[in-house]
């Protein structure tokens, strides 16, 4: 009868064991995939930032261009 408890003990704990793995590998593919989604966006920020930069040089150089104009 010990055995037999300490047997179903074993299984029981080694079964848990086994659930919490995969529970773990779950929880690092959802991770693993918001993280390339954050990626992803951070990138698409960066890109949004280069082009506000280079949009707002070019009008620089334009009320620059005005500005001279004027005063000529």
């Amino acid at each position: 009868k010990r055995m037999e408890d300490k047997s179903s003990r074993q299984f029981a704990m080694a079964n848990a064991m086994e659930k919490n793995c995969l529970k773990q590998e779950e929880s690092r593919a959802i991770l693993l995939r918001q993280q390339e989604e954050l990626v992803r966006q951070q990138n698409e920020l960066k890109q949004a930032i280069a082009e506000q930069a280079r949009f707002s040089e070019t009008l620089q150089e334009m009320l620059r261009q005005a500005s001279d104009a004027m005063r000529q």
